[in-house]
C-alpha cells in the first residue's frame, strides 16, 4: 500500500508539474503577446500621433502665414528694408545664441521689389545652399513655416537715392555670384556671410562700413544678427511670430 501510495504521490506530482509548466508557458506567451501589443504598440500610435500633430500645427502655421503674416509683410515692405528670421533647425537655434542680449533671429537678408514682388537677397551656407552662392528668393519661400518662426523688418537709416542704390547693388552680388563665407572671415571682402553682407552693403552705401558693431572673441570678429537690427541707425517696422 505504501508503494502504491508512494507511486500515486510521484504521478501526481508530475502531472502537477506539467500542468504548472504548460501554464506558465501560456502565460509567458500572454505577456508577450499583451506586452508587444501593450508596450509596443502604443510607442508606434505615439509617433503617428505626433507626425499627425506637427503636420497639423505646421498647416495651421501655413494657414495663418498666408493669411495675416504675409500679406501684412508685403504691405511695408520696402526697397532697401532689412529682414530677419528665425529658422527652424538646430544650426539656426546655434546661431541665434550668438547674439548677446536677444535671441529673437539667425539670419538677415536685404529686401528689393521688382515689379511690385517683394525679394530678400541674403547668403546662406550649408546644405540649405549647396552652391554657396548668394541667394534671391521670393519673401514667400523665405518666410515659410517650414523653416522659419519668426520674422522681422527693419528700416536703415537711408535717403530714396540710397536705397535704390543698395538694391542695385545686392542685385550685382547676387549677379556674380558672391559666395557664402564658411571661414567668417571679415577682414576679407570675396566672401561674405549673411549678416557681413548686410552691414557691408549698407555701409558701402552710405559710405561708413564701421556703422555696424562687431563681436570680439579673442581673435575672432563676428557680427551678430543683433547688433544690425538693434544698430541706432535701423528703426523696426514689425516682428511677426507664427
Amino acid at each position: 500500500m505504501k508503494i502504491i501510495h508512494q507511486d500515486l504521490l510521484t504521478t501526481v506530482e508530475e502531472n502537477n508539474n506539467f500542468y504548472f509548466r504548460n501554464i506558465l508557458l501560456k502565460m509567458a506567451a500572454l505577456v508577450a503577446i499583451f506586452g508587444f501589443s501593450g508596450c509596443r504598440q502604443p510607442d508606434f500610435d505615439f509617433q503617428k500621433l505626433e507626425i499627425k500633430k506637427k503636420e497639423s500645427m505646421l498647416m495651421k502655421k501655413t494657414i495663418f502665414f498666408k493669411n495675416k503674416v504675409y500679406p501684412e509683410a508685403t504691405r511695408i515692405a520696402e526697397n532697401g528694408d532689412i529682414i530677419t528670421r528665425m529658422g527652424t533647425d538646430i544650426t539656426s537655434i546655434m546661431l541665434s545664441k550668438i547674439n548677446p542680449t536677444d535671441s529673437s533671429y539667425s539670419h538677415c537678408g536685404i529686401i528689393g521689389i521688382e515689379n511690385d514682388s517683394v525679394f530678400v537677397y541674403h547668403s546662406i551656407g550649408g546644405e540649405f545652399n549647396p552652391n554657396q552662392k548668394l541667394r534671391r528668393d521670393p519673401l514667400y519661400i523665405f518666410a515659410l513655416p517650414a523653416d522659419c518662426k519668426r520674422l522681422g523688418i527693419f528700416r536703415p537709416t537711408l535717403t530714396k537715392s540710397q536705397q535704390v542704390a543698395l538694391c542695385a547693388y545686392v542685385k550685382k552680388l547676387y549677379k556674380i555670384g558672391l559666395p557664402f563665407d564658411m571661414d567668417f572671415d571679415l577682414d576679407t571682402d570675396e566672401r561674405q556671410y549673411c549678416t557681413e553682407m548686410v552691414a557691408k552693403s549698407i555701409g558701402t552705401i552710405i559710405g561708413r562700413k564701421d556703422w555696424v558693431a562687431t563681436l570680439q572673441s579673442d581673435s575672432f570678429r563676428f557680427i551678430p544678427v543683433e547688433n544690425i537690427y538693434h544698430n541706432p541707425m535701423v528703426t523696426e517696422k514689425k516682428r511677426f511670430v507664427y
